[in-house]
């Protein structure tokens, strides 16, 4: 999360699957103001609240032209957010690879992926900087980057991966009090902005559930607004955040599809390549797609779509084509959205059954929608129909259906970002103020042996005391599904003895685990096999070298393992816990009460394979039963002389 320092400028990205927005903020501004003038556009100074999240690479691989420049080009590169996730791009390469073997994939490569996302995120910065110094030099300010988070993102390796690229394409780079921040998820950010700055108005208790269904993922999120005070508007998590990776591209793919299948049954069209695929991408069906559900079908007769190349008087009844345009139906069109919106009715049917077993005494007062999809007139029709009346879950009886923000539900996102940080620099409160974990993050640390209640695990002789010890205790810091304050951080206390002279750098395991708070395994070890429920997340090692032994405790040696009067020192030490939005996950050291900051002070190795769940199991019943004991703690950990 963003720090509470006071800042001269807040900066908020949310980089989409289709299209891109920027919002900024300085001390004395009331709102968020949107970034609207991008370059490429057709007419010189037309507005635009979003710019498209497209690149155009020349011939010597160099970024041509980018966003709205490069908006006609079949060569263009798009929709790389999604590939972002590594384990998603495999999935999807392989899928490219079986389904399409002549054609080559989108792209090649993880790396490939990582440039295209640098390249746009460098373009973007210099746009940024452009357009925010043109009256002022940002460069002795604070200025604070602060990005949203599709829930989707499952694994702090991606956010991490992402880090460096924002540094390269200039982000946080352009003054000494520079900084970049992952901020909320975006249907966090979405339910921030729709309880700050909206026209309707909640009630302290509402309790909303916000789906932000933008181009290439849909992201649930349940919040309780608390009411408003001094410290502003408050909002608290009811359960965790959910993701799924699907969205508007899934129609646009399935327009693509049904497009090939009209022109493989018609003969003598003398057709340019790719001619679906521009399809897809013209004004028009975009167009048309934006629109439907406006008219009901009563008034709506046919949707146009001009076939590129393909003169006016030319008709083929089989392709559905007259006069150079292939015609859509309403019912065509009902079948691309029916795909989507099914999967969102589900999935909100699961949150909402979800909600009525772990909060029975509670009910949900508002249906948010945001994002582009979001913002289609047909969605929010479909659930209307889905969720009031007769439909009514009973979770939610009264529901309300309401869009984000009523004419452009794209911008919640941004601008909630901006929002949750400007209330914070204003009381020193977020408007998120309490969060709920998805996962259960936890220390491997050693503790007495205990032979009656340690069967099946073999003791260690600690090399210092000779007590017997057991090793891979697990501290469970942060439990799945407890609520986590943003203003108050988990930590964990480690004690390290070492005799003088000996290294002051020690690496401690962070482990994580989906199961149910009441399900958590006491130990990494199941026997002699690792334990399949727990994951290494990460190997944090704390270095304290730069520390004089004088702040640390010291103890005259009555070991065995030091010569008779030698002395040894205990240094204790704190490693926070910063559970982010998704993902994304980040430790500090603390020593004396204070953040030790100096270079290398915590470096963390993440390991693979360690996701966060994008979102939960169907509904079932709850399980009840022993989690074996409680133990104390007693700490000595592993020493790294390298």
């Amino acid at each position: 999360m963003p720090s509470s320092t006071k800042v001269d400028l807040i900066v908020g990205i949310d980089f989409g699957m289709t299209c891109s927005g920027v919002a900024y903020a300085r001390p004395k501004m009331k709102s968020p103001k949107l970034i609207q003038e991008w370059p490429g556009t057709a007419r010189p100074g037309e507005l635009n609240n979003k710019v498209p999240s497209l690149l155009l690479y020349g011939r010597d691989n160099s970024v041509k032209s980018w966003g709205f420049g490069c908006q006609t080009s079949q060569k263009k590169k798009e929709w790389f957010k999604r590939y972002l996730d590594e384990r998603v791009f495999i999935e999807g390469l392989a899928r490219s690879q079986q389904q399409n073997p002549d054609e080559d994939p989108p792209y090649a490569t993880i790396q490939e992926v990582r440039k295209c996302y640098e390249d746009y995120m460098t373009c973007l910065y210099n746009h940024i900087s452009d357009k925010i110094q043109k009256d002022e030099s940002w460069e002795s300010k604070r200025v604070e980057f602060i990005f949203s988070l599709p829930t989707t993102f499952t694994t702090p390796q991606i956010t991490n991966s992402l880090r460096p690229l924002l540094t390269n394409a200039g982000f946080g780079t352009g003054g000494r009090r520079h900084s970049v921040a992952f901020g909320l998820t975006e249907p966090q950010a979405s339910a921030v902005y729709t309880a700050v700055d909206q026209t309707t108005e909640f009630e302290d208790g509402d309790i909303m559930l916000v789906c932000d269904a933008g181009g290439g993922t849909t992201d649930l999120a349940i919040l309780q607004k608390e009411g408003d005070d001094d410290d502003g508007t408050q909002l608290k998590e009811l359960l965790p955040v959910a993701g799924y990776n699907f969205g508007s591209t899934n129609i646009d793919e399935s327009f693509c599809a049904l497009v090939e299948q009209r022109l493989q049954g018609a003969e003598g069209l003398e057709l340019k390549e790719n001619t679906a695929w521009t399809m897809m991408h013209s004004a028009e069906f975009q167009s048309w797609k934006r629109v439907f559900g406006t008219l009901d079908e009563k008034q709506f007769k046919e949707f146009p779509v001009k076939v590129p190349a393909l003169k006016i008087k030319v008709s083929n009844e089989k392709a559905g084509i007259t006069l150079g345009s292939m015609m859509f139906s309403h019912d065509d069109f009902k079948k691309l959205f029916d795909v989507e919106v099914d999967k969102m009715i589900k999935y909100i049917k699961n949150q909402m059954n979800i909600m009525s077993g772990k909060c029975p005494n509670k009910k949900i007062d508002y249906l948010v929608l945001s994002g582009g999809l979001g913002s289609s007139a047909y969605v929010q029709k479909r659930l209307k129909e889905a969720f009031t009346g007769y439909n009514a879950h009973a979770v939610a009886p009264s529901l309300k259906v309401i869009a984000a923000e009523n004419d452009e539900p794209q911008l919640a996102v941004v601008k909630g970002l901006v929002w949750d940080q400007m209330q914070r620099q204003k009381t020193g409160k977020a408007v998120l103020k309490e969060r709920i974990a998805r996962a259960s993050y936890g220390v491997v640390c050693d503790v007495p042996y205990d032979k009656k209640k340690d069967i099946g695990h073999t003791p260690v002789e600690d090399p210092i005391d000779g007590k017997q010890m057991l090793k891979g205790h697990i501290v469970w810091v942060i439990k799945k599904d407890h609520p986590i304050s943003v203003d108050d951080a988990k930590m964990h206390e480690f004690t390290r003895v070492f005799p003088r002279g000996h290294s002051r750098k020690w690496k401690s395991s962070i482990v994580i685990c989906h199961n149910d708070p009441y399900d958590l395994p006491n130990n990494t070890r199941n026997g002699k096999n690792w334990n399949p429920d727990v994951k290494e997340l990460a190997e944090v090692e704390s270095d304290l070298s730069a520390v004089s032994h004088k702040k640390f405790v010291e103890h005259q040696g009555k070991r065995s393992f030091f010569r008779k009067g030698e002395p040894y020192y205990e240094a204790r030490y704190d490693v926070k816990f910063v559970i982010g939005a998704a993902a994304d996950a980040r430790f500090e050291l603390w020593f004396q009460g204070q953040q030790w900051t100096s270079p290398n002070a915590i470096k963390i190795d993440w390991q693979e394979g360690a996701n966060v769940p994008a979102h939960p199991a169907e509904a079932s019943p709850k399980k009840f039963f022993s989690t074996g004991r409680s133990r104390r703690k007693y700490e000595w950990g592993t020493d790294d002389d390298d």
